[in-house]
């Protein structure tokens, strides 16, 4: 957690997109170090960012917001109106974030559906591969 000299440090007026710390188990503001536990829902982003809105947490006194995890452009681990968009937070660093699949911008909508169809393209070409390697179900798939 951050010491009150510190939590100046990125304070600004403008939206900012930042990783959360943790306390335990419960989420704070890397800046202030307020506990942000009770904001967790869909916040808005900064225009330079692929999507309007993201789920996580938001800090009101720093003007950060505090995305959530997702692994994958899928964000398997979420309903189906969510989907995963890759950016770079203020510090550098890259990871996915959780966005509602209504809030895409229109060119990341075009960007997520074509990875979705570029998948599905892999997945049938494994298919097809094992339906070559293993015809009528002779011999038995690795991994079952």
């Amino acid at each position: 957690m951050r010491t009150e000299n510190q939590s100046t440090l990125f304070r600004t007026d403008e939206l900012q997109i930042a990783n959360y710390e943790r306390v335990g188990r419960r989420s704070c503001c890397p800046d202030c170090g307020q506990l942000v536990g009770d904001s967790k829902g869909t916040h808005g982003l900064p225009d330079a960012f692929p999507a309007t809105k993201v789920f996580g947490w938001k800090c009101e006194k720093c003007n950060n917001v505090l995305p959530s995890h997702t692994e994958s452009a899928e964000a398997r681990t979420f309903n189906d109106r969510i989907c995963g968009v890759y950016v770079e937070f203020r510090d550098g660093s890259e990871r996915w974030i959780p966005v509602p699949k209504a809030s895409l911008t229109e060119r990341e909508s075009f960007r997520h559906r074509r990875k979705d169809t570029v998948q599905r393209q892999i997945e049938a070409g494994i298919r097809e591969y094992d339906d070559y390697r293993y015809p009528s179900g002779k011999g038995d798939k690795p991994d079952q």
